[in-house]
């Protein structure tokens, strides 16, 4: 079976190796990792440079400390528990579809997650520290957007994930 959840977390993080009036260039190191899916990102939220500066200017860095920390401690055994789960239920997951993957990444918590076309298919985004910052359940999260992707998206055999594809 196909990995459909990948964790990128560790990428975002490496901001919080600058101080915080660096925090934005960080941003931009963090965005050429993975170009289309940060710059689609800041599309649908209608983000420029000088709203991207304002908002990582407003988040504290004991915020970012926190759920740095919260993620190390937890986010294993959620990834984990996410992994079962999918893969339990495969079928109703519809995950032989090939036409979608779930990348978390930690984002600038403005909305929990995000549908990405790509030439490959759809990125179902989730935005980590938007669940940090808000007490939201990432595991209800991943499911509601994965089946609300299944439920209201035609398969598209033209747009279908390599297995080992790592999506830029």
């Amino acid at each position: 079976m196909r990995s459909i959840l990948q964790d990128l977390t560790p990428e975002f993080l490496k901001i919080l190796n600058k101080d915080k009036i660096y925090w934005f260039e960080g941003w931009q190191e963090y965005k050429q990792n993975r170009p289309k899916i940060v710059r689609e990102y800041e599309k649908q939220e209608n983000l420029n440079d000088e709203k991207i500066k304002e908002i990582l200017a407003k988040i504290r860095r004991k915020d970012f400390d926190m759920f740095k920390q919260d993620w190390e401690n937890n986010f294993l055994e959620i990834k984990k528990e996410m992994v079962m789960k999918l893969s339990r239920n495969a079928e109703h997951f519809q995950l032989k579809r090939g036409d979608f993957v779930v990348y978390i990444m930690g984002l600038l918590g403005l909305n929990s997650h995000y549908y990405i076309e790509t030439y490959y298919g759809t990125v179902i985004l989730i935005d980590n520290f938007y669940h940090f910052l808000n007490k939201k359940d990432i595991k209800k999260t991943i499911e509601e957007a994965i089946l609300n992707f299944i439920n209201n998206t035609p398969i598209n055999p033209k747009k279908l994930f390599l297995l080992n594809y790592s999506h830029k």
